[in-house]
């Protein structure tokens, strides 16, 4: 038999044996590490069917049919027809700092418009900018309407003050990012056989959403 250092003929099967001896674990690996990556991606991006509005809510036990009673809420309060698509997605842990990072692409990729979240994880998400300032958002009725609920929370920006209000940035400071749902009639009903829900919580509107319309019936359905 040949040594592999002898410098002597091979043939295809011992060429064959040697890939797998010495390379096909490493490449097997590799490409292991590659799908990973692709399918991680493609979760988060990967499109879907458009929903007409998407929520997502943070450490939240939620039945199926709780969910058809936010979504038959805010279709009647927003004017949408049955057929409208309404995403709630409750499967995000305020204790998986991998879960704000799904947030932040999905949100930033216009594929959630609003958050519900126990007043702690909506804090540090108000830090880092993920909400619409409400006292520019809201219409002035709602504004006057909710005023007892909403509430504000630090942002911490990087801009220099003056510069961030010349590109139409917030400075650092508190802004009013949200709403209190604990007397909200709708989340109630929704959550009282919840196992799971957080303390406080809080809704906010994604910066990047452009569902206004469909955002402000959320809001609507959820503050009544």
């Amino acid at each position: 038999m040949t040594d592999k250092n002898s410098g002597g003929k091979r043939t295809l099967r011992q060429n064959i044996q040697q890939f797998k001896d010495y390379y096909l674990g490493g490449t097997l690996a590799v490409l292991a590490v590659a799908a990973l990556i692709i399918y991680m991606v493609s979760r988060f991006l990967a499109p879907e069917e458009k929903a007409d509005l998407t929520v997502a809510i943070f450490d939240t036990d939620l039945s199926e049919d709780a969910r058809k009673e936010m979504e038959e809420a805010v279709r009647e309060a927003a004017g949408l027809p049955q057929d409208a698509v309404i995403a709630i997605d409750s499967s995000y842990v305020s204790s998986n700092t991998n879960e704000y990072t799904r947030l932040s692409l999905l949100s930033s990729n216009g594929q959630v418009d609003a958050v519900i979240a126990g007043r702690e994880a909506f804090a540090e998400l108000a830090g880092f900018g993920y909400f619409k300032d409400l006292s520019r958002f809201l219409p002035k009725d709602m504004q006057s309407e909710y005023a007892g609920q909403i509430a504000a929370f630090a942002y911490e920006s990087e801009a220099v003050a003056e510069d961030a209000q010349q590109n139409g940035e917030l400075a650092s400071g508190e802004y009013p990012f949200g709403l209190s749902l604990e007397g909200s009639a709708l989340w109630a009903s929704m959550t009282a056989a919840s196992s799971v829900k957080p303390d406080g919580p809080i809704i906010g509107v994604i910066l990047e959403s452009a569902n206004d319309d469909h955002v402000l019936g959320l809001l609507r359905a959820l503050m009544k």
